[in-house]
């Protein structure tokens, strides 16, 4: 349904802008990283989201978190954010890593796929590894950033520019995420949406989350900052006022 919307409107309308995939998913030409805020064909923006860098900076974190050694997973629990591909990620971790802690922040909805989660959790041994923390609000978030040694962004399908992982790099916490949809046009650590691969990457990135999140952060305070998106909003606006 989201796919069919996205193509009518496409079709439909002489501006569409979009901050996702979808552009690139139905033939225009952006390569991964390339041609944000920038007018892809006549009337088809791309515009990824970005974040407010001075709201998100480093805090000095929460000590009960920061003592816990965790690996952020700041997502909704749903099978499209790959919860279980981080908790079958971490379980690869785990044994060699038994500071590691993963937590998991986000909204938990009663149904049949938290049920699952808490089974694999259970059956993996994981119990005591394994935290969640409800949402909190959005200003309490850098604290929780803060807290980490490292961000986990492991979605499955239907990912825009992930405001949590812009968020959590302009924190200067190194960020590991899937390569799937938008995440390939942002400057985390990627990879294949396998657990395999994600552990791998939280193994190397923790090894260099310092020297990651100093270059993550940079890059994302230069590229992705509100500037950047209300001038290319600016440009959207004065194209539709002179056509």
């Amino acid at each position: 349904m989201h796919e069919r919307v996205a193509k009518a409107c496409l079709e439909k309308f002489t501006h569409v802008v979009n901050d996702t995939h979808y552009l690139r998913h139905f033939g225009y030409t952006a390569p991964p990283a390339k041609g944000c805020f920038t007018e892809l064909s006549p009337g088809k923006w791309f515009i990824p989201n970005c974040v407010d860098t001075i709201k998100f900076q480093a805090t000095a974190g929460l000590p009960a978190l920061k003592q816990r050694n965790i690996i952020l997973v700041p997502r909704q629990i749903t099978a499209d954010r790959g919860i279980d591909l981080a908790i079958k990620a971490f379980r690869l971790l785990a044994d060699e890593n038994k500071e590691l802690t993963l937590c998991l922040l986000g909204k938990r909805r009663p149904g049949r796929y938290i049920n699952y989660i808490e089974q694999l959790i259970k059956s993996l041994g994981l119990g005591k590894r394994v935290l969640f923390k409800p949402d909190v609000e959005n200003k309490r978030m850098p604290d929780y950033y803060s807290s980490a040694l490292v961000t986990l962004i492991p979605t499955l399908r239907r990912e825009g520019t992930s405001l949590s992982a812009l968020e959590s790099m302009s924190c200067g916490i190194a960020t590991v995420s899937t390569n799937v949809a938008g995440l390939a046009d942002l400057p985390t650590v990627q990879c294949n949406p396998d657990e395999i691969a994600v552990a791998q990457a939280l193994k190397d990135t923790l090894r260099k989350r310092t020297e990651i999140g100093i270059g993550q952060q940079e890059t994302v305070r230069r590229i992705f900052n509100t500037d950047n998106w209300a001038n290319a909003w600016l440009q959207v606006i004065r194209s539709v006022a002179a056509g």
